[in-house]
This record gives structure tokens, sequence and C-alpha cells, in this order.
């Protein structure tokens, strides 16, 4: 037998192996496994797969699977392959991380809210109205078109858009509304409420020149306004009768900035860079919140700390010693407590899923909910952790 031909026979002899070894992988039957949610880890005889979802072919046989994820009870069960098969496996959250999730089928706008008790107050993006929304309905409060609000305790103070240079004043407990003209003409911008009285501070008559705005001060049964200053605030939030939060937001020099401002002195007593601000909910402390970490300032002791960050996450106040912070996980949505006295952080826990959904802002706090809205607009509402201190 000359080389050639011993050649020829070697590879048919090798396409001929192939071929029954194709045909063979071939007639294995095919193991195919869908989880909810999806992204979970798939164990097969203890050793890992992939994650969900996964198609495979396997020989006939028994089989271990096992699915983990860390929000949810791991899934175990014992099967014997002989034919094609496809599970849909739907895990059971885990009691640690079991909030449940409601949505509710309501776009607002993403800036303005306001909680007290157990509802939430925010304009609705579509109508531009004033609604209220607790566990039970989403009502209006105030039908006419309305650009910006505040409230202190059960009043609320508004701006209508088509009404810019005068305040209505809503009683939330008797219904009541009252509408304040100043005598002098001014286009009102933005407005925040004094926590300890019916005063109003305004934004108003922009300079778009010199990007400034004058800060004016009325009482709610006076209708004379009286200015304090001009600033560059785009937006305010009153500590109270003397001190008052102003934020500039970031133009293409600048960055964005929280300052405080003593109205009697008319001088600026901290400033600080930072993407938001929230108030706690005694006014006594100011915190800013950036990239980087949170900064914090009391004007009643006229003290500053700073609380590093590590990762980005949304904070708001969950009472006036602890700050909630919430982060977009891989797996779900997670919240850790900022102990201000202390400056001490827990470490993160998971808290719900939301399907997927990822949450651009917070709301607000209730005693009973958490108000998130998602990238696209839409607000989730979720039961409120049973953890009102670290201490």
């Amino acid at each position: 037998m000359n080389i050639k031909k011993l050649k020829t026979i070697l590879v048919m002899a090798a396409v001929g192996v192939m071929t029954i070894i194709a045909i063979s992988y071939f007639t294995l039957p095919t193991l195919t496994i869908f989880t909810t949610p999806e992204g979970c880890k798939i164990f097969i005889n203890d050793s890992f797969y992939s994650e969900s979802p996964y198609k495979l072919r396997l020989k006939k046989d028994s089989y271990q699977i096992k699915i983990t994820n860390e929000n949810y009870e791991n899934y175990v069960e014992t099967i014997n392959l002989t034919n094609d098969k496809n599970m849909n496996i739907n895990l059971k959250p885990k009691q640690d991380s079991d909030i449940i999730e409601t949505p509710i089928n309501h776009a607002l706008t993403l800036t303005i809210g306001e909680t007290q008790n157990n509802y939430l107050l925010s304009i609705d993006r579509n109508t531009s109205q004033l609604i209220k929304i607790d566990d039970k309905s989403t009502t209006i409060v105030h039908s006419e078109l309305v650009s910006t609000f505040d409230r202190s305790n059960h009043i609320v103070a508004l701006i209508e858009k088509n009404k810019p240079d005068s305040i209505v004043f809503i009683n939330m407990e008797t219904n009541e509304k009252q509408r304040i003209t100043p005598k002098k003409t001014i286009t009102i911008s933005a407005l925040s409420m004094s926590p300890s009285s019916n005063d109003v501070f305004v934004l108003g008559n922009i300079d778009t020149i010199n990007r400034t705005s004058g800060l004016y001060n009325i009482k709610s049964n006076d209708e004379d306004f009286v200015k304090i200053t001009n600033t560059k605030a785009t937006s305010i939030k009153a500590l109270s009768e003397q001190f008052i939060v102003e934020f500039a937001y970031a133009d293409y020099n600048n960055a964005s900035i929280t300052s405080l401002l003593d109205t009697f002195s008319n001088k600026v007593v901290f400033s600080e860079p930072g993407n938001s601000f929230s108030v706690s909910p005694d006014s006594r402390i100011v915190a800013v919140f950036n990239s980087e970490k949170i900064t914090m300032f009391s004007y009643k002791t006229q003290s500053q700390t700073e609380h590093k960050m590590n990762r980005s996450y949304f904070a708001e106040w969950l009472n006036s010693e602890t700050i909630l912070l919430f982060s977009n996980g891989l797996s779900g949505i997670e919240y850790s407590l900022l102990d201000i006295k202390n400056n001490n952080k827990t470490e993160f826990k998971k808290v719900a899923s939301l399907g997927g959904v990822y949450i651009k802002s917070i709301n607000g706090i209730t005693n009973s909910n958490i108000y998130l809205t998602s990238v696209n607009g839409t607000l989730y509402n979720i039961s409120r952790p049973i953890i009102e201190t670290l201490h």
C-alpha cells in the first residue's frame, strides 16, 4: 500500500469518527433553563455552568440543578434527563429583601416632592396639577397649572404658571384657599415657606444677563414684598425666618453650589459645591451631596462634618439623625443608613428589584412608604423599612 492510499484511508477514518461523534452529540437531550429573575447562577452537580437563561446538551442521566441569586432563596432540584427538557424557575425573595414593590401608574415631576405624615405632594408631569398621593388614591389638590410649590406643616404655598405674580395658599386640613397678589408686580420663579411660620421667601424678576434674581420675603397676610438681596440661586429652602438655603445650578463655567444665607446680616455662613442638597426634618442641618462625599452643616452649632462616599447613591432623611442611602445595584436597589451624629454607616442591604427598574430620584419618605422615581419617570412606592435609628 502506497503512502497516498494510506493517507486517504486515514482521512476517511477520521471523518467517520467525527461524524459518529457529531451524530452522538446531536442526539443528546437538550436542557434549557429560564429563571425569574434572569441572571441567576446555574450549577449542575455543584459545578458552575453559566448565568440564566442557558441551554446545553447532556447525556441521559440524573442531575442536581441548583439556581442561586444573592437576593433570593436557592432553588435545588434533581432531574432525570431522558428527553429534551425546559425548566422555568421562579425564585422566592429572601425575607430580608422582601419589601413589596407597588408601582403607581402616575408620572410625576422628578424635582419636586414634599411628604407630610402619610402622603406625598407633587406636580403631575402631564397635567401640571398639584396632586396628593397616599396608599389609597391619587387626588387633585389644585387643578390650575402649577409651576412650583412648598409646604410648611398643613399649609401649602404655590405659584401658578399662568399667574406667576401671585401666591396661592392652601390649607390641607380645611381645603381653604387664599391668593396673595403683591402691590408691586413681580414674576416669581421659586418659593419656600418658613417651617416655623407662614412667611414665604421667593425668587423673582430674573435678570437673564447677570443670571441673578431678587430674594424677597412676604407674610401670608400681607401684600408687600420686602427685598432681602440679589442672588444667583435657582431654588431656595427656608430653615427659619433668618436662614435660607440657596442652590445655584451649574452653568458652563461653575459647579452647582449650595449656600446658607443669614438674612439678618446678609452674609453667607456656609457654601459647598454639590449635585443636590437636603434639609433635615427638624430644619437644623443642611446636607450637600456629590459623587465623593456628603457635607453636613448645622447653622445652630456652626459645625461642619463630612462623610466620604465610595459609590454613587441617592440620599433622603429617614429622621433627624439618620440619612437613608439608596443605590442601584446590579441585582436590585440597596440601602444603607448613615448616623450623622456619630458619622457611622451600616453595610448596604438589598431592598427590592422592581423588576430591573433603575431609580433616578427619591421623591420623599412618609411614615409607611418610600417614594421613588424611575429613569423613565414612573413613580414607585415601596414599604418603609422598620429601621428608625442606628442607636
